[in-house]
């Protein structure tokens, strides 16, 4: 069931791009509706979970950092498929000021907004 608050995120349309991220494809030429959509809401704050970890959750992670959220991996909520890609795009991602945490945390983080 949908309500009026929902965001419906179109991705990976394009046949001929890759769209790892939920907030655009992999050359950046062709934005999502998110960013817009979050900031019409108000939203500083990104959890991101999924699959997979290194891949479509680390881009969306990223992109968020980038564009000034506080982005968060909730880790226990995702999966990898590559375990040392994993630690290489955790690194990226502590740089850029990501979070991460488990899903017991979320709760809490959220309560301290």
């Amino acid at each position: 069931m949908r309500s009026a608050e929902d965001i419906n995120v179109k991705k990976g349309d394009a046949c001929h791009q890759e769209s790892y991220s939920a907030f655009a494809d992999n050359s950046r030429s062709s934005p999502t509706c998110l960013d817009d959509a979050l900031r019409r809401r108000g939203v500083t704050d990104v959890f991101c979970c999924g699959l997979a970890y290194e891949i479509c959750v680390a881009w969306t992670a990223r992109d968020a950092a980038r564009l000034g959220y506080h982005a968060y991996v909730v880790e226990d909520t995702s999966a990898g498929v590559d375990v040392r890609a994993m630690a290489e795009m955790k690194k990226e991602l502590t740089a850029l000021g990501v979070q991460f945490i488990q899903s017991s945390e979320v709760l809490p983080v959220l309560l301290s907004m």
